[in-house]
């Protein structure tokens, strides 16, 4: 009793986390994505099966809002649940939406438990990192896909291990609801059926269950052509590849920029790399992020001229460069070794994880960001956790993680506020 206790104090706990720590910003002001978000969702209140039947003046003429907005209707669909029972009331969509948050964190958890891995500092380690917190203040579409994401996967390997069909459709149903929140989570599905195929016959004919979240997803992109005459996943897929978001660009200057915004959105977590990498790739981390980032060349930097910048970069954001990038060369050389010592198809499922996030990321999405590398998250929290084994690692984590995120959720907040 005790220990089951126990158990279901830590889940709360880590569920409750990131609800308290964004509780502070329940009154953030809209900004960015948040009002595609907000207008489909008042469009969904007026008609829910015309979720993309109106026109929008988005600054320079006024379109459908299929061609602005290509990001499914899911998350719309549950701020005008939120939005009709409150009257709209921002302190309330703000909160419905961090319960997503409170569901990704508590699926880390138990992601990093049923991998015999500290699940309580692989979930609060996720938690503090200026990605995740930052991206769930706002009424965006990120955290929802990584909340059903994550726990696709937990149920997944649960239905495996189990033999269990209730798991199984628990990881069909989270598998079909992550791309209706954001393409993105259509992923899950080579990446659960190759998993599949490595596990072996049982439960059997788990294929059927993935038939569930193929025939949603289809069903979504028939019906959206028939009464619109689109399809927005392949819209988005178009935007995403279009080429003139790469002009002016090198071969390297996305997965360069790819590996500096890694560092930065997860830097936290670096803490966590340096006594698992060991000395001499700590020191090497530090040797070539700062040869990277130093103008030794005519006064440009080595990463500076990667990126095809021309126009010289000031001291203070050389440094960050230099940071960032070592602290994504320490995470991606720790999680590598973490990796290796799974199984080998936690390794395969890890490894298409997290790289197909990076590839995503650095070749095929439309740019660079945060909110495009933030479904890696459980996974490398949770392949990081056992080098926060020292309660001075934790403690640093602790102590930089809280800072920092509540650094950058004010300073969003007044930018939303002022905006």
């Amino acid at each position: 009793m005790s220990a089951g206790g126990g158990l279901l104090r830590w889940r709360a706990a880590v569920f409750l986390l990131p609800i308290l720590a964004l509780a502070p910003f329940l009154a953030k002001p809209y900004q960015a994505d948040d009002h595609l978000s907000i207008w489909v969702a008042e469009q969904i209140a007026r008609d829910p099966l015309d979720f993309f039947g109106f026109d929008v003046n988005y600054g320079y003429a006024r379109v459908p809002i299929h061609t602005i907005s290509h990001n499914p209707p899911g998350t719309a669909y549950w701020l005008a649940l939120l939005g009709v029972l409150s009257g709209w009331n921002l302190e309330v969509l703000h909160l419905g939406m961090s319960l997503f948050a409170g569901l990704a964190a508590w699926g880390t958890f138990e992601l990093a438990r049923d991998l015999g891995v500290r699940p309580a500092v692989a979930s609060v380690s996720s938690v503090l990192t200026p990605a995740f917190l930052v991206s769930a203040s706002t009424l965006m579409t990120d955290v929802p896909m990584v909340a059903f994401y994550v726990w696709a996967v937990v149920a997944w390997r649960r239905g495996f291990a189990r033999d269990s069909w209730r798991w199984m459709l628990c990881a069909a149903a989270c598998a079909a609801l992550a791309p209706m929140m954001k393409f993105f989570g259509i992923t899950l599905l080579p990446l659960l059926a190759l998993d599949g195929l490595l596990r072996g016959p049982r439960p059997r004919r788990w294929w059927w269950w993935l038939a569930i979240p193929v025939a949603a997803f289809f069903a979504l992109q028939a019906y959206t052509f028939l009464r619109y005459g689109v399809t927005p996943f392949f819209d988005a897929a178009g935007v995403a590849t279009a080429a003139k978001w790469r002009r002016e660009e090198h071969a390297l200057t996305r997965p360069v920029l790819t590996l500096v915004f890694v560092g930065g959105s997860f830097l936290p977590l670096a803490l966590g790399s340096i006594r698992r990498a060991g000395a001499k790739v700590a020191v090497g981390s530090v040797v070539i992020s700062v040869l990277a980032a130093a103008p030794l060349i005519y006064g440009y930097s080595a990463l500076q001229l990667l990126l095809g910048q021309t126009q010289a970069y000031s001291w203070p954001i050389l440094t960050h460069f230099a940071v960032f990038l070592c602290s994504a060369l320490l995470m991606l050389w720790s999680a590598g070794r973490a990796v290796a010592v799974l199984s080998r198809v936690d390794a395969i499922l890890f490894a298409g994880w997290i790289g197909g996030t990076l590839l995503f990321t650095a070749f095929v999405n439309h740019y660079v960001n945060v909110r495009t590398l933030l479904p890696m998250l459980p996974a490398l929290a949770v392949l990081l956790a056992p080098g926060l084994d020292r309660f001075v690692a934790r403690a640093a984590v602790l102590v930089v993680g809280a800072v920092l995120c509540a650094c950058l959720l004010v300073a969003d907040y007044d930018v939303a506020a002022h905006d």
